[in-house]
């Protein structure tokens, strides 16, 4: 599971994938539209969970009100 922050903008991108450094490349590269706007980007969160429904659960809540907030509280 890991956290992207915008260079460009400081907008965030939260999602899930096994390998983090080639997800990031795929961003920075324009592979996925959603973030291809706000290129380049950085890791700014990198965490590893025992299944794949455990990284999903924490993607889902860093997604809502309460999961942004505790990315603030984590000042980074």
């Amino acid at each position: 599971m890991y956290v992207l922050e915008s260079i460009k903008d400081g907008s965030r991108y939260i999602g899930s994938t096994h390998d983090v450094a080639h997800r990031l490349d795929r961003h920075n590269a324009g592979f996925y539209p959603p973030t291809e706007k706000h290129r380049p980007w950085k890791v700014i969160l990198e965490e590893e969970h025992p299944t794949r429904t455990s990284a999903n659960r924490r993607e889902e809540f860093l997604k809502t009100g309460r999961g942004k907030d505790v990315l603030k509280k984590l000042k980074i």
